[in-house]
């Protein structure tokens, strides 16, 4: 829409058929990228409550919350989500044995015949040199798969895709989490890589299952995923 010199994305909250301003001084929108809301109700009732909240401009709210295709101007499906998959073939044995961590992501990617996404892989631990090392040996390829429906219906939890299997020490923490009712504080210690982040996720999808509630507080910046 025009502001001043500039065109901006605005979201529409409601229409009505009156204005305090004159008709003549009012502008039409250049284009409607969306006919479809780009956000599902209760996320759009989270950010209009936020704002008055918190007494902050709601536009500020939900620029955070769109879609990053759709702040830049572009519709939300223009562009197609990267997603990495084991080629035809592909089998750890062909990796040597230093190459402890390729070996794994490919097992990865072996056990998620529909792919992977960027998020999910770094998320599990992996680094792109690992990432590029399967691609370079041709034991993985990149193909685009459509944007994930956000129509909030938690079809598949809180997970976009399914669940990565978790090896044994991470089953076992797993399980420890959900050892007793109630409040239970648990500190889940591990190295840098060895696979937290899949633990937390599922452990909180269980929790949601179970019609509880969730909170998610992520210090580390690397670990948040784009929107």
């Amino acid at each position: 829409m025009p502001f001043g010199r500039r065109q901006l994305v605005g979201v529409l909250l409601e229409v009505t058929d009156e204005s305090d301003l004159p008709r003549d001084r009012l502008k039409p929108a250049l284009e409607i990228l969306d006919r479809e809301p780009p956000l599902p109700m209760h996320l759009l009732e989270l950010a209009c409550w936020a704002a008055d909240y918190y007494q902050h401009p709601v536009g500020d709210v939900l620029h955070q919350a769109l879609p990053v295709l759709l702040r830049k101007g572009a519709a939300t499906d223009a562009e197609p989500e990267p997603c990495w998959r084991a080629t035809a073939g592909a089998s750890v044995d062909a990796i040597g044995a230093r190459a402890r961590r390729q070996r794994e992501l490919l097992q990865r990617l072996l056990e998620q015949p529909e792919g992977l996404d960027g998020d999910a892989i770094r998320a599990a631990g992996f680094s792109p040199s690992q990432l590029n090392g399967l691609v370079e040996k041709g034991l993985a390829e990149r193909f685009d798969r459509a944007p994930h429906d956000n129509d909030g219906s938690g079809t598949q939890g809180v997970l976009r895709q399914p669940a990565l299997a978790l090896n044994d020490e991470q089953q076992q923490a797993l399980e420890q989490i959900f050892h007793s009712d109630g409040f239970n504080p648990v500190l889940l210690q591990g190295v840098t890589g060895s696979g937290k982040t899949e633990v937390y996720l599922q452990a909180i999808d269980r929790v949601l299952s179970q019609g509880h509630q969730a909170l998610v507080l992520v210090p580390e910046i690397g670990l948040t995923p784009r929107p």
